[in-house]
């Protein structure tokens, strides 16, 4: 102690060491202790600051606190949070949002759940958060009754260990308005004339179920989408509507003016659009044609073979983002979805499923008149596969005969493989999942 008193640094130096032991006998116990994870579908007003922050750092925008954020556009009932539990600590590491809505196959409806705002806190990254996020996510869309879910993957190998795959692509279209071929439009009487809310909303509405289920995979809107075709980023779409000779509205589009550059042309974006006559179709690129003095393209988002472009010379096209499904319900999933009206055949399903055991075992399908019935154990399980193939499969992306040598799926209990890939090719016949939409 005289020694010390003598040297005081080295008191100073003792203290130190000791805090130092005292961090790292703390910062281990924190280390050793147990992380559990609370998935909140109730979020709080106070909770949205974080959920802005998390979407801004993961998707490269500026953190947006106002009512055109993140959390503020989807609203506190769609978002989700998973909370990281160390004793009696709990922080935010990671975010989702879940939009209720219905996706067309062959003309009926399915129950969809459209994700998306997927993030994991970047202190959180590699350890197998995100996966666990979405596990608990597909729980409660399996509680909810929805027959499946779409989403845009920012990284496809995550989705995919959950058992989401690929169905399609978000196509755009671009045309140069030079190119749009005015002798050729000439079309009846039609009046064009600017969009109100309250006066057209719900016929536009009916024209765009009319227009969307003529494909695979097109969305019965709800209101965040029809708010997401009205307003773009806080800015305010120009919207249409087409009246034919009658007066009523036989199409409507909605665009936006974008420019890529300091001094680069103008462009118009189309948010959406419907048209449901050849007549109306001609007036919409008319309209886009007489445009020429103030934009020099025009671009739109939907299937590789839109109608429009039937009337067109020529355009370019690409794929904007690809499309993954994961099938939340097999029984209801087959049973809502239409098939080909001309088919009356059955199907003996055998499916596994790594995250909900539901969807484990046999289910035989009966369809007839464009219709299936599904029975949940029964069947002979000749055709054996994952949740992911049969996503796959339900889409109209990847053919049964492409997935079978791929040994996607297998041909069991001495069914003949060809007969059997003959079935599957009639039974999800049509052209693959597309979508005009983003969320």
């Amino acid at each position: 102690a005289e020694y010390m008193g003598d040297h005081p640094y080295i008191v100073s130096l003792f203290v130190l060491s000791l805090c130092v032991v005292c961090f790292c006998v703390c910062s281990s116990i924190d280390l050793l202790m147990e992380s559990t994870f609370e998935y909140c579908t109730e979020v709080h007003e106070d909770e949205q600051t974080e959920f802005s922050r998390l979407c801004a750092q993961a998707f490269g925008y500026p953190v947006d606190y106002s009512a055109q954020g993140p959390a503020k556009r989807i609203g506190l009932t769609n978002s989700r949070l998973l909370k990281e539990c160390r004793g009696d600590k709990k922080s935010i590491v990671g975010t989702l949002a879940i939009f209720p809505m219905s996706q067309w196959f062959l003309r009926r409806q399915v129950p969809c759940a459209g994700i998306s705002a997927v993030t994991v806190a970047a202190q959180a990254r590699n350890r197998k958060v995100g996966k666990t996020m979405l596990s608990f996510m597909l729980r409660e869309l399996h509680t909810r009754d929805f027959a499946i879910s779409i989403l845009f993957p920012s990284a496809p190998a995550l989705y995919r260990s959950v058992g989401y795959e690929q169905v399609g692509y978000r196509m755009q279209h671009s045309l140069d308005l030079k190119d749009i071929p005015l002798e050729r439009l000439s079309y009846t009487s039609r009046t064009i004339r600017p969009f109100s809310l309250e006066q057209d909303q719900s016929e536009i509405v009916r024209i765009e179920d009319l227009w969307a289920q003529r494909y695979n995979g097109h969305l019965t809107k709800n209101e965040y989408l029809w708010k997401r075709v009205r307003t773009v980023w806080g800015t305010e779409a120009y919207g249409y509507v087409v009246e034919n000779q009658h007066g009523e509205i036989d199409g409507f589009f909605f665009y936006i003016i974008k420019r890529d550059g300091q001094g680069s042309p103008f462009t118009m974006e189309v948010t959406d659009m419907a048209s449901l006559s050849l007549d109306t179709t001609k007036a919409i690129l008319c309209f886009f044609a007489s445009q020429r003095s103030m934009a020099s393209h025009v671009k739109w988002y939907g299937s590789h073979a839109h109608p429009f472009t039937l009337l067109l010379p020529e355009m370019n096209l690409s794929s904007d983002f690809s499309l993954h499904l994961r099938i939340v319900n097999v029984a209801a999933a087959l049973t809502a979805r239409g098939y080909p009206s001309l088919l009356n055949t059955e199907l003996h399903l055998d499916i596994t499923d790594a995250v909900l055991p539901e969807n484990n075992g046999r289910f035989y399908l009966r369809i007839a008149d464009g219709v299936g019935r599904v029975i949940n154990g029964g069947g002979d399980g000749e055709v054996s596969m994952d949740i992911g193939t049969l996503a796959s499969l339900y889409g109209s992306f990847a053919t049964p005969r492409d997935m079978l040598s791929m040994n996607r799926l297998q041909i069991c209990n001495g069914a003949n493989p060809d007969e059997a890939v003959a079935k599957l090719e009639a039974i999800f016949a049509g052209p693959s999942v597309t979508l005009s939409e983003f969320f």
